[in-house]
């Protein structure tokens, strides 16, 4: 049966949010949760901080009640066309709030189908070419509506959503064991680094013993640990300190196009390492020797609104080195001490603390260098990194296989929904894939 090229807004309704009064959200867990555009991000909804409540339910706002599998796209941002996900079950009841759209099937196409055609380079390339604004892009409804693909056959639509579903499945699996492994990780750096709720030597909690804690300049510590600077203990370093801006220039070239090694920047973690990457030829990365990266350092964008994000270097299949606006920490010993450290709240609290600029924030590599820190003893270093470690290399593991199902189930969705492989084909790579993923 034939593929039909068809404009979106045939098929489905899109609806946009109520104009909620924002001075009368809660933040108390009061009624229903908001969703907001800021609550939206590529494939998950995020609550946290900025979870808000609406309580006066009426028959106004039920209008506004989103269903499971709705598919809601942020409607402004710098981000807009990529922030978008669908509903699961577990996140109702919701209601939805002005400039975020949520997508419905209406007739002759099924509503998980929808969200595999958001998901998908084609729509996101679309709302690049036609988006408004410069200071704050943006799409209408209107402009989603017009979204031009081609439509398989309802049946044929089923089978591919069976055929992808169990990879979408797999990946939100381990994205619920990183977070649990991440709650963990962090529950335990608090309880023993923030609370100091660990055992000294002879056994005790340097939380209840009142002997075991003397004054600092940053207040009551544990007996035995340090007040040091970071850049005493940890090396940390960047892309200028391979050279000149003059020789930078010289010497390193970037290309959009598949090089030697791939240039890593706060962008690509934003996009899960996904690509498109920026890439340096094989004498520029020589050339950066002071910044190559084998996977797991820590790196701080030190540039920009999003100033103190943290993450970690990945492991990709190309050489890696670190690109501009960003600092690099390694150190074998303090690397999980310093990561959870720096991704705290009293971590952000202390980069926050050394932002300068107005127009741009940041921070400068000497700034950060001379950040004090309490600094527990060798033993305790020692104790924490021999939880952490398994924890670590486990976070690792789930990561890259789900790097590669991402991967995988990016081509078929694309091939899938530009009809350029077939079905049989695309259930080999799948069953392949989950077979080694298990």
């Amino acid at each position: 049966m034939t593929w039909t090229k068809v404009k979106l807004g045939n098929y489905i309704d899109v609806f946009t949010g109520y104009p909620f009064k924002s001075k009368e959200f809660n933040i108390d867990g009061l009624g229903m949760r908001l969703v907001r555009g800021k609550n939206v991000t590529k494939g998950n909804l995020r609550w946290g901080d900025d979870t808000r409540y609406w309580e006066d339910i009426d028959e106004n706002t039920k209008k506004y009640l989103l269903k499971e599998d709705d598919v809601v796209i942020g409607m402004d941002g710098s981000l807009v066309g990529q922030n978008y996900t669908r509903i699961k079950k577990g996140d109702l009841p919701l209601l939805l709030v002005q400039r975020v759209a949520a997508l419905r099937a209406k007739k002759d196409i099924n509503q998980k189908y929808i969200y595999y055609l958001i998901d998908n380079t084609n729509f996101i390339n679309y709302v690049s070419s036609i988006k408004t604004g410069t200071s704050i892009p943006h799409i209408s409804a209107k402009q989603i509506k017009e979204f031009e693909f081609f439509l398989p056959p309802y049946q044929e639509q089923i089978r591919i959503v069976e055929l992808l579903e169990p990879l979408y499945q797999k990946i939100e699996v381990n994205n619920n064991i990183s977070k649990s492994l991440n709650d963990i990780a962090n529950a335990i750096f608090k309880n023993w680094f923030l609370d100091f709720d660990v055992l000294d030597v002879d056994g005790l909690s340097f939380k209840t013993s009142n002997d075991k804690l003397v004054d600092s300049e940053l207040g009551l510590i544990p007996k035995g640990w340090e007040i040091k600077k970071i850049g005493d203990f940890i090396n940390i370093t960047d892309y200028v300190a391979n050279g000149s801006f003059a020789s930078l220039k010289e010497n390193v070239n970037t290309s959009d196009a598949n090089g030697y090694a791939i240039l890593i920047r706060l962008v690509d973690y934003k996009r899960n390492f996904k690509g498109p990457f920026v890439y340096v030829d094989e004498k520029g990365y020589n050339f950066l020797k002071k910044s190559k990266l084998n996977g797991g350092e820590i790196i701080i964008s030190n540039v920009g609104a999003n100033a103190g994000t943290v993450f970690k270097a990945p492991k990709l299949e190309k050489p890696m080195t670190l690109g501009p606006n960003s600092i690099m920490l390694e150190d074998n010993k303090y690397n999980n001490f310093i990561y959870y450290y720096l991704t705290s709240h009293n971590g952000q609290e202390s980069i926050k603390g050394i932002l300068g600029g107005s127009a741009q924030p940041k921070f400068n590599k000497t700034d950060f260098r001379n950040l004090k820190i309490i600094l527990p003893s060798d033993t305790i270093i020692e104790n924490f990194n021999k939880i952490m470690d398994p924890v670590v290399s486990r976070l690792q593991t789930v990561s890259q296989e789900n790097n590669k199902i991402k991967t995988l189930r990016d081509s078929l969705l694309t091939k899938l929904i530009a009809g350029e492989i077939r079905i049989p084909k695309a259930e080999e790579e799948v069953e392949e894939c989950l077979q080694k993923s298990n």
